[in-house]
């Protein structure tokens, strides 16, 4: 698949400046469209959260409030993405350009998870404000969401966007179908980048890893070089302590634990 747009959505909150970096620069790289959204809550959504008893006078100003603040994040959203488009470098217009980099800003009214859901479906990708960056209670909501009730491709945008995002990609590979899918979402950014390693997590502590190199073989198909890893899990019994120190081959010493002591002890015995 490719991309070719590329979802944004913006909430008037300090994480959209990751969010507009990196979409726009994806954007760029893969002359995709920037979808830029703001959904404006509808000032009645609370009303219901208040109770009764509330008289009209009070619910006039609760309305009004809401609305301001709608305004001034929409006004926000706007300058800043208009600024961020100039800084990259792309248009922001409502033409559709299937060669070119461009991006359009939408807004629309309605609860914010639902609005950026039914978007996502006809988007390739979705930039959210990872969880760090994220400072509204609507972010969290729409990436679980687009990721799990729409299943669309999401790309968190950590605070400081990177200046080539994708250049060395690692695939945590457990042969499941989500994994299959990822790939697929992720194959623009795989076919491009520099460096790909497959990582594989096995319980059981298995030496060999068939699944990565099956995979490994589907990638060479695409023109995708990818390195293999096998990485083991294992539990130490009894549990490490913090303070041991491996030998040069990277064994830890066995752990021991003194035995007890005192009246209690003898008690227990």
């Amino acid at each position: 698949m490719s991309i070719k747009r590329i979802l944004c959505p913006l909430y008037g909150s300090a994480s959209d400046a990751a969010s507009l970096t990196m979409g726009l620069s994806l954007a760029k790289r893969f002359h995709a469209q920037a979808d830029i959204l703001f959904v404006r809550p509808n000032p009645t959504d609370a009303l219901p959260y208040l109770g009764e008893g509330i008289s009209g006078p009070v619910v006039e100003d609760i309305i009004e409030t809401a609305r301001k603040a709608a305004d001034s994040a929409e006004d926000q959203c706007r300058k800043e993405a208009e600024e961020a488009a100039r800084a990259a470098g792309v248009e922001i217009t409502d033409e559709v350009r299937a060669d070119a980099a461009t991006a359009r800003m939408r807004i629309k009214s309605g609860r914010a998870v639902d609005v950026i859901a039914g978007e996502s479906r006809l988007a390739d990708l979705v930039i959210v404000a990872d969880a760090g960056a994220r400072d509204q209670a609507s972010g969290p909501n729409a990436l679980e969401t687009c990721m799990l009730a729409e299943g669309r491709p999401v790309l968190l945008a950590p605070q400081q966007a990177p200046a080539d995002v994708g250049a060395s990609v690692v695939i945590g590979w457990d042969e499941s179908g989500e994994a299959a899918n990822a790939i697929t979402a992720a194959m623009p950014f795989l076919v491009s980048a520099e460096k790909v390693t497959i990582v594989c997590v096995d319980e059981d502590g298995v030496s060999d890893a068939p699944g990565a190199r099956a995979l490994q073989e589907y990638l060479a198909l695409h023109t995708v070089t990818a390195d293999t890893e096998m990485r083991m899990l294992c539990v130490f019994n009894p549990p490490v302590t913090g303070t041991e120190v491996h030998d040069e081959n990277g064994v830890y010493p066995l752990v021991t634990v003194p035995a007890p002591s005192g009246r209690h002890a003898t008690e227990n015995a």
